[in-house]
């Protein structure tokens, strides 16, 4: 008999024991999906505030625009889309305001006040996140308090984002070579709140720096060096591939001097010493301005942007030589074969992930950075 009793209770201390397993993995499933959510929710609030600042210092409407940069990104499942799916996602409050990072620690650097604005800081909410465990419990409790209580089953994350319009961004080039948005290339032009997705990014080809097709051109990366030479040109290389300093910087709204001229050393060395030596063993990004159109490649043109591009040693082209196509994107050459140039180059995005060149960080007039 005393064995049966303790056989009795062995069972009912599995089933307690499979009962607590189960709400532990139940658990982990909760705080592992909230988590996740919080990270999705946090992402949209920052490409809201990042869609919307440049809008609130023009006097625009911000909060439109906020609210079409969340409906670009998903979480909890769905495009944070508020205007289609209220009852799941809101953007409230949207706030323009000021930002001094002058403040004493522990004080708000954001004050929501009247224009003018350099700020917007965004409140965003999925509403109804589901749950298991949290369920679970709200049951029990129920149970326990006669049945009469209501039964939660979800719960809302909210995170919040700050974004401040600084004073245009400087960049060291990396190359003497603007790429041209207005040219032929396909060029991807990041929206406001748009995160950069390597998939949506072509091939660019050719960049030719003596083009037909106005793709790209030499540039003296704003020196003041008027229709520069060979010389000139590479001295404004990465030390490492015949630069003699630290290049330059150039921000956006700049002005450069363009040129197309033969550089056929420029190519070669870009190739032999730039791309070709470890540890780029053949391929190697680079950072470019961006002008919205080359005018010719000839006199000052104004810097809109700027992009990451993949080169190859292999598609870099020194020569004029007859070919029927060139580059590992198989260009076609014409009758008089391909000019000399950089073929098949890909943009790419930089290391934070977001779209780097026109558009995403960087809006011409001020930069946006979260706060």
């Amino acid at each position: 008999m005393r064995r049966t009793k303790q056989g009795g209770f062995a069972l009912v201390m599995m089933g307690m024991w499979i009962l607590a397993l189960m709400a532990l993995a139940a658990l982990a499933i909760d705080v592992s999906r909230l988590a996740y959510t919080a990270t999705e929710v946090q992402g949209v609030a920052d490409a809201a505030a990042t869609a919307a600042v440049k809008t609130a210092t023009q006097g625009g409407d911000y909060t439109a625009v906020a609210k079409a940069g969340a409906a670009k990104n998903r979480a909890d499942g769905n495009y944070f889309d508020v205007d289609a799916q209220p009852t799941l996602y809101a953007l409230n409050p949207v706030q323009a305001g000021t930002y001094d990072n002058t403040k004493a620690p522990g004080v708000d650097p954001f004050a929501a006040g009247p224009a003018p604005w350099n700020a917007v800081r965004v409140t965003a909410t999925a509403q109804h996140v589901g749950f298991i465990f949290g369920g679970f419990m709200s049951a029990l409790a129920n149970l326990v308090g006669g049945g009469n209580g209501s039964i939660g089953t979800n719960t809302p994350i909210t995170k919040i984002a700050t974004a401040v319009c600084a004073p245009p961004l400087q960049v060291p080039p990396d190359l003497p070579i603007t790429v041209c948005a207005g040219g032929n290339i396909q060029l991807h032009l990041f929206q406001p709140g748009e995160a950069c997705d390597p998939t949506q990014l072509g091939t660019i080809s050719p960049l030719n720096a003596i083009p037909n097709t106005q793709d790209a051109c030499w540039n003296d990366l704003g020196t003041g060096t008027t229709n520069p030479s060979n010389q000139d040109l590479l001295h404004l290389f990465p030390p490492d591939c015949g630069g003699n300093g630290a290049p330059p910087l150039a921000g956006d709204g700049e002005t450069v001097d363009t040129n197309n001229g033969n550089h056929v050393n420029l190519f070669s060395n870009l190739k032999n010493n730039c791309v070709h030596p470890p540890p780029y063993n053949g391929t190697r990004d680079f950072t470019i301005p961006v002008l919205g159109t080359c005018g010719a490649c000839g006199g000052a043109q104004t810097i809109v942007g700027f992009v990451t591009i993949e080169i190859k040693e292999s598609d870099i082209k020194t020569n004029s030589s007859n070919v029927s196509t060139f580059g590992s994107c198989n260009v076609p050459c014409g009758p008089s074969g391909c000019p000399q140039g950089i073929y098949c180059a890909k943009q790419v995005c930089n290391p934070s992930g977001t779209g780097t060149g026109i558009g995403t960080d960087n809006f011409g007039s001020c930069i946006v950075r979260l706060g």
